[in-house]
């Protein structure tokens, strides 16, 4: 009979098997892109609120467009006053007098008619009488001539280079004093003032007293 080869023994040992490269670069291509898709998600997610941000920042935005042109249609509707603040103050003087409390409220900015008319409501008849009475002794504030003390007193705390003309052209715009007026008087040695602003229509409110 033939004889058989003789088999190779086994090694004790056994040899390490690497992992093929494809395998390998197959595992690093998978891991760079979950990496990449992290992070353009992430990038995504910031984006998008970003937007969302901004569209509700403009929301807000148009919202308070859409408040302000309410009121100011509202403001030109309401032609109830005088086209000075002493005419306004007269007329208001005048209605409170026939009790005419409702027209009376009708002298002030809208926002604060409810709330003027409550309390004209509701205020004993001899209360009413004096505050009539203080109101008849209001006069006007001249805001330029205000100015022009504030200017004495700024100039020499901060000894201002801007001369008086301009500093209070300047004031006078930045704080709006062609739509305001004050009248004011003393009671019991203090100081008491009705507040006025002039609607788009050039119609004259009470705004505060």
């Amino acid at each position: 009979m033939p004889q058989e080869a003789p088999q190779p023994l086994p090694s004790s040992a056994p040899a390490q098997i690497s992992p093929p490269k494809r395998k390998r670069w197959k595992f690093i291509v998978a891991f760079l892109g979950i990496i990449l898709l992290s992070f353009v998600a992430f990038v995504g997610v910031a984006i998008f609120e970003q937007w969302r941000g901004e569209r509700a920042v403009e929301r807000l935005a148009e919202a308070l467009r859409q408040a302000e042109q309410d009121i100011y249609q509202k403001q030109l509707a309401d032609t109830i006053g005088g086209k000075t603040p002493q005419e306004t103050l007269r007329l208001y003087i005048e209605a409170v007098e026939k009790n005419d409390y409702e027209l009376a409220s009708k002298y002030w900015e809208i926002d604060k008619q409810r709330k003027e008319l409550e309390s004209l409501t509701n205020a004993p008849h001899e209360n009413i009488s004096n505050f009539v009475s203080t109101l008849k002794k209001l006069e006007l504030v001249d805001w330029k001539e205000s100015l022009s003390k504030m200017y004495e007193t700024d100039s020499r705390q901060y000894n201002l280079s801007e001369s008086k003309e301009d500093y209070i052209e300047r004031l006078y715009g930045v704080w709006n004093y062609d739509r305001k007026a004050l009248m004011s008087t003393k009671v019991d040695g203090y100081d008491f003032s009705v507040s006025f602003f002039k609607y788009p229509n050039d119609i004259w409110k009470i705004s505060e007293m």
